[in-house]
Parts: C-alpha cells; structure tokens; sequence
C-alpha cells in the first residue's frame, strides 16, 4: 500500500490501489505524533526522521501566512481554507502540531521548530484566552511554551 502520491506527498486515503486525496492538517499532526511517540519509546532515529520530514512536508503545503496551519491543501475546488483550533472529539491539529513542533525543537535542537510553534500560539492565542474550554490542547501547547522558555 503506498500513501504517497507520485510527487511524494502524503495522501489522506488510499483505496483500491490509488489514492487522490492529499492528507489534511490532522493527518499529519497525528501521524507526527505517533512518530514521535515511537522516538521517545526506542529512541530509534529513523522516527525522528521521519516526524522531521512530515513536519516539512506540512509546513511546505498547509502553512498559513498569519501563523498556523490550514485544515487542507489549496484546490480549485476549495472556495475557503479553515484553520481549527477548537478541540472536538480529538484534540485540534494546530494545537497537536504547535506540540509537535515543541517536541521537536526539544529533541534537535533546531530554533525552526520553536519559531513554528510560537506563530502557531501567536496565531490563535486570542482566541485560546477568550475561549479555554473550547481551546484546551492549544492552552496546553501554550503552557508548554511558555514553560521552556
């Protein structure tokens, strides 16, 4: 099964031998995640290495100019690219991927990472503060920033 499309990127799903649809925010953040679990339980680099090229590819495709991320690729057939912040039954991607880039500074050392989770927090952090209960990862990811500083 491959989940990569031809250029190389990561597709949402893959159905009978093909798959059409580039990944959304949630699947990168998920799959870095996990990634990142598995570097942490082995301390196997190749986990890192793999988070680290994810993060770039979601980066490359998904980040907003304003900070953050958006919910999914730009397509002709999108007339508005959201950006979530609100937790619902899962944790909100940008609050999950200003995580992800705190781990990973952590883990390499590189500021890249650091100054993508600050435009992340930076982003959202109004929103984060008039509304916490709705934003509890993002006021995590914001806690977590804060205390590394």
């Amino acid at each position: 099964m491959q989940q990569r499309a031809d250029d190389g990127t990561l597709l949402h799903a893959w159905r009978g031998g093909s798959g059409r649809v580039g990944a959304f925010l949630a699947d990168y953040a998920f799959l870095i995640r996990g990634l990142l679990r598995l570097h942490r339980a082995d301390g196997e680099a190749r986990w890192l290495a793999a988070a680290r090229e994810l993060a770039a590819e979601q980066e490359r495709r998904l980040a907003a100019p304003e900070g953050g991320y958006f919910n999914a690729g730009e397509s002709a057939e999108l007339r508005f690219r959201g950006r979530e912040i609100f937790d619902g039954a899962l944790p909100a991607a940008n609050a999950v991927a200003a995580l992800n880039a705190l781990e990973l500074h952590e883990a390499t050392g590189d500021p890249a990472y650091r100054a993508a989770a600050e435009r992340t927090l930076r982003a959202f952090a109004p929103v984060a503060a008039s509304h916490p209960d709705g934003a509890r990862t993002l006021t995590l990811a914001l806690r977590r920033f804060a205390a590394a500083r």
